[in-house]
This record gives structure tokens, sequence and C-alpha cells, in this order.
């Protein structure tokens, strides 16, 4: 078992500047063909609307290649996609391929997409999980109830619900009897019920927490040690460690009082309280690749790419940055919030085939890590990067799709 080895890596820093590339920007599906709504694309299809009527799929030329036929639909996984129609006066669910056949009936009141071949379905008030054929294989007994928390009323409405997830790496999160295991697409108990807590996993590795530290007692017999013991405790704090899809622990965060997965392996962790929290990042052999350093929580990694805020001192934030980092936490650049006016004053957080969504002023625009603007700010609406397309909207509401400029240039 490991504990957490601090380590900072050697930094490369780059200024960057918002600097706007001149290249014009490619369509893929022109804005203007009458499309009302795209999602983003998965599997080479995306779910898309006309007007106000019904749902179908288009390829990435804006053809519809399943009809406008649906309720509503769901992006395509493991070549499967629900959908919806209303059936008696009661919407129901099926699910198609990608030349429209439906694959499953419409037999189900909720669904979920697959994952991993398998997909959460409820039918008559009870979520179970079926197979591409659309049979069942895992019973509701592997499907989690969660305890939904109502913070607003102090727990007055608190909710308890199910709660169907995904599987990750080919393992489903599953809570029995106040425990949390893992169970394989059969309902094989890979990893047996024994945590007190635990998280999805992400690029082979899950957290967990096996103990939990709570506050000491003060010793003695005199009257504030006596008085101070009869108080209530403190929460207990959870003492989280990072495992592989067999149950082997990696390592422990022992001094991690907090904890934020990242995505990609990476786990955010501090040692501080809500109030002096300084926050590093640990790779998923235990490795710090950067120390305690950050009063921001880092937003995230994705695509490689780690990206971290940081507030300036101004009031308005003027002065403040984003810094992006590779996994090794090597720095690749400074990326000024504000330059030369213009400002970024929001993102969807991660980077998708090399680029970030920002938005500059009014208007969406992508951003590299480097903090080039590869594609300029001039959308109302900037979907991620899938496929090599990203679904946009207009500044005069229309929807199309462009192609990835990076990817062009390879």
């Amino acid at each position: 078992m490991c504990s957490i080895k601090y380590f900072l890596a050697v930094n490369i820093f780059m200024l960057s500047g918002l600097t706007a590339s001149a290249q014009q920007v490619a369509y893929a599906i022109m804005p203007g063909k009458g499309i009302s709504s795209i999602s983003s694309f998965s599997e080479g299809v995306a779910k898309a609307k006309i007007g106000l009527g019904k749902t179908g799929f288009v390829d990435n030329t804006g053809k519809f290649v399943v009809k406008a036929i649906y309720e509503d639909a769901g992006s395509f996984h493991d070549g499967l996609a629900w959908v919806s129609k209303t059936i008696d006066n009661n919407l129901k669910y099926g699910f198609i391929d990608k030349t429209g056949t439906l694959q499953i009936p419409f037999l189900f009141d909720e669904v979920k997409d697959f994952s991993f071949n398998r997909a959460a379905v409820k039918k008559s008030g009870r979520w179970q999980y079926i197979d591409k054929r659309g049979k069942m294989v895992l019973n509701s007994s592997f499907v989690r109830i969660d305890t939904l928390i109502d913070n607003m009323y102090n727990g007055a409405y608190n909710e308890i619900k199910a709660n169907p997830t995904s599987f990750h790496s080919g393992l489903l999160l599953v809570h029995r009897g106040n425990r949390y295991g893992y169970a394989d697409t059969s309902g094989k108990m890979i990893i047996p019920p024994k945590f007190y807590m635990a998280r999805d996993f992400s690029d082979g590795v899950a957290l967990i927490v096996t103990d939990t530290v709570v506050s000491a007692q003060m010793t003695g017999n005199d009257t504030l040690n006596k008085m101070y013991n009869k108080l209530p405790p403190d929460p207990a704090t959870f003492k989280w460690s990072l495992i592989d899809s067999t149950g082997k622990v990696l390592c422990t965060l022992d001094s991690a009082k907090s904890i934020k997965e990242l995505g990609e392996g990476l786990t955010a962790f501090t040692n501080g309280d809500d109030y002096s929290a300084i926050w590093g990042i640990v790779n998923k052999n235990g490795k710090v690749i950067l120390a305690p350093q950050f009063e921001k929580q880092p937003i995230g990694c994705s695509d490689g790419v780690v990206l971290v805020q940081v507030d300036g001192q101004s009031g308005d934030n003027k002065d403040g940055y984003l810094l992006t980092f590779d996994k090794a936490g090597n720095r690749i650049a400074k990326i000024p919030l504000c330059n030369a006016g213009n400002c970024i004053n929001d993102s969807n957080l991660n980077f998708h085939e090399g680029l970030l969504a920002v938005k500059v002023g009014r208007m969406w625009g992508y951003m590299d890590k480097n903090g080039n603007m590869a594609i300029p700010p001039q959308f109302d609406t900037a979907l991620d990067f899938q496929n090599g397309l990203a679904v946009i909207v207009t500044m005069d509401s229309q929807v199309g799709a462009i192609n990835n400029p990076l990817k062009e240039k390879r």
C-alpha cells in the first residue's frame, strides 16, 4: 500500500493571449437547412428535429438517416439508441439500430443508454438491466437505491429512489446493505460490497472508502476535557483509496480530507478544511503530479489536458487566468482570462478532440490547449466536438455543425 508521494513536476511556461486564427469555419452541416436542433454526434450520427416536430437521426452531412418519427431519442451507444413513442396515450420506450430498425420493442416506461451492452430499463415500476436482445440479465437487486438529500429544508424532504447507473470499465457500482461493491455484466460480484463509499471506475481505477476517521477524544479528567468529550462528535472523515478492477488497493490517500475525480485516472485532493483548502493532483499510481498549490478546485482532465482556474486580485477577476497541464504535471500554457478587452466568461469545462468551447463576451468559439482561438468567437451556442464535428447555433438562431480544424490539419 502506498502513501501520497509529493512530486512537483518541471513546468514548461508559455503565455498565450486569446489570439484568433484567420481561417474560415468549415461547415459540415450548413445553418439554415431547416433543422431546429441537433445533439452531439455519437457513433457517426446525431439526433435531430425539424421545427417543433418529431425526432430522428442525421449523418455528418445533415441527411436524415433515421426518419423523424419519434417523440424523443437518446444517443447511440453499442450500436443502439433509445427512442420513444406514444402508444395508447402512454409514452413508451424501445431501442433502434442505425438503420432505424426497431431491435427492442416499445415495452418500457423509462430507459437509460446502453453501456458495455447493458441498459437499465423500467417496466411496471421496477428497474432492471437488459442485453441488446432485450432479455433481462440483471434484476432489480443490481439497481442502486440512493437517498437524495434535501439540503434546503434540513432533510425534511429526503427522497429514497432508484438510481440505475452505467457500467464503467465493464463494472457496475452496486449498493447493498449500506456497502458498495462492483459487479460485471453477467451479475457476478467481482469486488464484494465492503466499502463505505465508492465511485465509478475511470481509466481502470476507482476511488473507494475502506475506513473512516472519527474525531479524537481529549484525555484527562478535568472539567474542560469532560465538557469537550460530551460535545457531539465531528462528522467522520473518509479515508480514500484507489483500487484497480480486481479490487487491489493501488494506493491510499492518507491525508486527503476532500477529493474530486478529474477524469483519465487523475484525482484532485486537499489536506485542508473548507476554509484552508489548497488543491493538488495525484495520478492512479499514487504519485502527486502537482503538489497542493491551487486555491480553486481543479476543473477536470480530458483529452490528456488538465484545466485549472486561478483567480486574480481584482474584484472582476480580469487578472485571473487558466492553466493547462499534461497528465505528467508539466505546464502547457498560462492563459489570461482577459486580453485586449476580450474576456473568457464561460466554458464547457473540458477539452474534446483538442479544443475547448469558450464564451468570450457574448459569443462562443473554440480554444486550443495553448490558449489560441482555433475558431474565433461567433456562435450563440457551441457544443463539444465529437466524431470530428461540433454542433453550433449561430447568432441568428440557425443550427449547424462544423468540422474540427485540428483534424483537417493532420
